[in-house]
């Protein structure tokens, strides 16, 4: 293989074109938008001063990927932001159960739950590294560690909403593990989900919950400032219409949804295939508001202030409620808001004095409404 194509220049993208560069292919990457990144983009979506993060804004997976951690993103000017805690949780009456680093510490403010809470999450952190490849490596595959994986595997499989009824007896220590399941775009009732609450609670306390300095923009940049390095190119405002107009590269990689490889690959597809993809099911989208705040956000327990993200959803049962009404016509009147306040922690993101903040919540593929049901 000599040449290669990759339509899309998000992380995922840029990390393959950032592989085939390294194995000696000569490599063109090619983008629609103005700017690269997909969704590790940073703007000014507000006021003049502040950097939102278009996309993603807390990256875990980020500074804990096997193929990230295999490069030199520092030297191309890639920094982490890591807030004193990872996460937030409030609950009424003014309390909230933090994600520390330390997982003792964690465990500890949970009371009764403290022994099922390290039970849980203990062995994930001790071989987190090695269990992570296992995990994140292409499926189906012959684990490295098949033990390890099939202790994570046993509990991964469950239902979240099951697995914390059943492990924990506080109504703090269901609430956390929810809002990390959360994040899954599926049911707390769907299997699997509690592989979500195991990894993104797990990572809290392995590699803490980060932010890129300056924006997520600087994932991105520092990807493709390293691409350049190994000879790669990238072209912006490049959209592709068709893989023949490509011309004849060994291998094309389309970073792309099933939609668009339709469009770009409609003459090269066999009939099945073609078939297949029209059948994709999309999940949930999101609803995203970014702000402008002049001051930090006045949360009711302060500690709140320690942590990049907080998680705004109740109780367990609150949570459950919003993740399922995502799946029905008509969004949450009480969604399950994911909110990050970077501004606190990386003081590039605002004007002297003054902060940000970004939360999005799940919504109904295809809604298309602003307004939540009265």
């Amino acid at each position: 293989m000599h040449s290669a194509v990759v339509i899309g220049s998000g992380p995922n993208g840029l990390a393959a074109a950032i592989h085939l560069a390294l194995n000696g292919v000569a490599v063109e990457v090619h983008e629609a938008a103005a700017e690269i990144g997909g969704g590790t983009r940073s703007g000014h979506l507000t006021l003049p001063g502040f950097t939102h993060d278009l996309g993603s804004a807390i990256h875990p997976m980020g500074i804990a990927s096997p193929f990230f951690r295999t490069l030199p993103l520092s030297e191309h000017g890639l920094r982490w932001v890591m807030p004193p805690a990872a996460l937030a949780h409030p609950l009424d009456g003014g309390r909230a159960v933090i994600l520390e680093h330390d997982l003792e510490t964690t465990a500890a403010s949970l009371g009764p739950d403290r022994a099922a809470y390290t039970a849980l999450f203990e062995p994930l952190v001790r071989h987190w590294h090695t269990l992570l490849d296992d995990v994140l490596h292409p499926q189906p595959a012959i684990p490295k560690h098949p033990l390890r994986m099939a202790g994570f595997g046993l509990r991964a499989l469950q239902p979240a909403a099951f697995l914390a009824r059943t492990l924990f007896k506080t109504e703090e220590a269901r609430a956390l593990f929810a809002g990390c399941a959360g994040h899954s775009f599926l049911r707390m009732e769907q299997p699997m989900s509690s592989a979500f609450g195991m990894i993104l609670g797990g990572s809290g306390h392995a590699v803490g919950w980060p932010m890129a300095q300056g924006g997520s923009q600087s994932i991105a940049n520092a990807l493709a400032s390293y691409f350049r390095s190994l000879g790669g190119r990238i072209r912006t405002s490049a959209p592709v219409d068709t893989l023949a107009s490509l011309g004849s590269p060994d291998l094309v990689l389309c970073d792309v949804t099933p939609r668009q490889f339709l469009h770009i690959a409609r003459e090269r597809l066999p009939a099945w295939y073609e078939s297949a993809l029209r059948r994709y099911r999309y999940g949930p989208g999101v609803f995203k508001v970014d702000w402008a705040l002049r001051e930090p956000i006045p949360w009711q327990n302060r500690e709140c202030l320690r942590a990049g993200t907080v998680h705004l959803g109740g109780t367990l049962e609150e949570i459950a409620a919003s993740e399922r009404a995502a799946f029905s016509p008509v969004p949450s009147v009480r969604p399950f808001v994911l909110l990050a306040q970077q501004s606190l922690f990386d003081r590039s993101r605002a004007p002297e004095g003054q902060h940000t903040a970004w939360a999005y919540c799940h919504v109904p593929n295809g809604w298309t409404g602003s307004r939540l049901p009265e």
